[in-house]
Order: C-alpha cells, then sequence, then structure tokens
C-alpha cells in the first residue's frame, strides 16, 4: 500500500539480495542512487506499456 509524500506516493518493495546488488551495480554505472535507478525503470516500463493518455493522466 503506498503511503502519501506531498504530491507524490512512497512504496516500499522488498526485493531478494542478488536483485539489490545488481540494482546497485547498475545505477552506480550511470552515477545515481539504487531508488531513482528503480524509478526510471518503473516510470519508462509505465510510458512503454500503456498509452500516453492513460500514462500521463493517472
Amino acid at each position: 500500500m503506498a503511503i502519501k509524500h506531498g504530491n507524490k506516493s512512497y512504496f516500499q518493495v522488498l526485493l531478494d539480495p542478488n536483485r539489490s546488488e545488481l540494482i546497485e551495480e547498475l545505477a552506480s554505472l550511470e552515477g545515481i542512487k539504487g531508488t531513482a535507478w528503480i524509478r526510471n525503470v518503473v516510470y519508462r516500463k509505465l510510458e512503454e506499456e500503456f498509452p500516453s493518455s492513460i500514462y500521463k493522466s493517472h
């Protein structure tokens, strides 16, 4: 369940250790934090999966 944080929502996600290590490595290569990397991937996937009329309206 998401918690409101200003105009955004805060999600807490549990990941397996090997996957979290991979995310940290990939984020480090881009010079960003793991949480920023996850957010970028989620936004990109939502944009790919849904038409902009849905993606941008919610």
